[in-house]
C-alpha cells in the first residue's frame, strides 16, 4: 500500500507520517522533501522509482513530486518538473496502485499562524506565506484531480481530536 501525505507546509504533514509509522505495521518512510532544491531529473526519477517498487510493505510517503511540484512551482515560476500529461499518468498509476492520498489541510489561519520564522530558507518561507491563499486553492484543485481519477483522497485535519481515528478508519 503506498500512503502519500501531503498538503502546505506547516500543515502537520511530519506529525502525521511519525504516528501512522507507529501505527501502521511494516511501514516504511520515504521523504521527498526539498524537491524544489533537488534537481529536476533527480526528482523525476525518484518518483518513478516509488512508483516502479512497491511491494507487500506499507510505504508512507511524505511529499510526492508529481503532486507538491504542480503547488509550488506557481508560486516560484520555476519550470515544472512533470508536463501536464506525465501528471496525469501518474496519477492514472497511482489510482491503479490503490494510492491513498492524505491531505493535511487544517483550517488556513491556524496553518498560516504556524510558518516557521528562523527557516533555513526564510526567502522561500515569506514567499508561502504570501500566496497561502493560492497554495490552498492549487492543492484542493489537485485533490479534486486526484480523486477524479480514482484516487482515494482522504481529508485530515490534525487540529481536531477525532481525525486521526478517522483516517485509521479509512484506510483499512
Amino acid at each position: 500500500m503506498l500512503i502519500i501525505v501531503e498538503g502546505p507546509d506547516t500543515g502537520g504533514k511530519s506529525f502525521l507520517v511519525e504516528a501512522l509509522l507507529k501505527t501502521l505495521p511494516r511501514s516504511v518512510h520515504i521523504s521527498m522533501l526539498g524537491g524544489r532544491t533537488k534537481p529536476h531529473e533527480q526528482s523525476r526519477m525518484s518518483t518513478y522509482e516509488l512508483l516502479a517498487t512497491l511491494n507487500e510493505s506499507t510505504i508512507v510517503c511524505e511529499r510526492f513530486h508529481a503532486i507538491s511540484d504542480r503547488v509550488y512551482r506557481q508560486i516560484d515560476n520555476g519550470e515544472r518538473i512533470f508536463t501536464d500529461e506525465e501528471t496525469c499518468l501518474i496519477y492514472r498509476r497511482l489510482a491503479r496502485r490503490n494510492a491513498v492520498v492524505v491531505y493535511c489541510r487544517p483550517p488556513f489561519a491556524r496553518t498560516r499562524k504556524h510558518i516557521a520564522k528562523g527557516d533555513d530558507d526564510q526567502e522561500w518561507m515569506d514567499k508561502v506565506e504570501a500566496n497561502f491563499p493560492a497554495i490552498y486553492r492549487a492543492y484542493d484543485f489537485e485533490m479534486l484531480k486526484l480523486h477524479k481519477l480514482g484516487v482515494d483522497v482522504i481529508h485530515h485535519d490534525h487540529t481536531v481530536s477525532w481525525s486521526m481515528d478517522l483516517l485509521l478508519k479509512g484506510l483499512e
